[in-house]
């Protein structure tokens, strides 16, 4: 169902799953979607106080985020993934930059900051299925280094 950004895009199309089951996974959320931002705000509270190792994400008191991933920067990312898949947990860049792709290559100037973005970053579980034990898991394999 998700696409994640080291997937690429290898066909286009339309699917009647994705057309017709996705909204309502987002419909139920819906009913619950209080309690789910309370517990993804909890959890990045938790990873924010708890990690080590990595350059955070800059966080505005002025604004709110949904938390539904936990973004980090960080050097040697693909060691890192793999030390994470060795530990068993599934972290992804999720987001790729448009500009890489045939209909934005236009827009493509250098864009430093967005280089380094891409290159360093990786979101880690962050969603409202976590229980306090994994995150402290999660923290745990982060802060003991790649």
């Amino acid at each position: 169902f998700f696409f994640q950004a080291e997937d690429g895009i290898r066909d286009s199309s339309v699917t009647g799953v994705q057309t017709c089951a996705l909204p309502i996974f987002g419909i139920e959320n819906f009913k619950d979607i209080d309690w789910i931002l309370t517990r993804h705000r909890f959890n990045a509270k938790y990873l924010r106080e708890n990690l080590k190792n990595v350059k955070l994400f800059e966080s505005k008191d002025d604004r709110e985020s949904a938390e539904w991933i936990f973004t980090v920067y960080i050097d040697k990312r693909d060691e890192f993934i793999q030390h994470m898949q060795n530990k068993g947990i599934a972290v992804s860049r999720v987001h790729d930059r448009n500009d890489k792709r045939p209909g934005f290559r236009k827009y493509n100037g250098g864009l430093p900051k967005t280089t380094y973005m891409c290159n360093n970053m990786i979101c880690l579980p962050c969603g409202w299925w976590l229980e306090e034990e994994d995150l402290e898991y999660i923290a745990k394999s982060v802060n003991e280094g790649w």
